[in-house]
């Protein structure tokens, strides 16, 4: 989680190694390009 907060992606646990994710209307592209490459590089 300390991961994808330092990317400027938030992101919450919902169960032991379950992470919830979701996007707002106001997310473009860029911001979910942002997210995948945060979520691969991800420990």
């Amino acid at each position: 989680m300390e991961h994808l907060r330092s990317e400027g992606v938030l992101a919450g646990t919902v169960a032991p190694r379950v992470v919830r994710l979701m996007t707002h209307h106001d997310v473009d592209d860029e911001g979910i390009e942002r997210a995948a490459k945060a979520l691969s590089g991800a420990p």
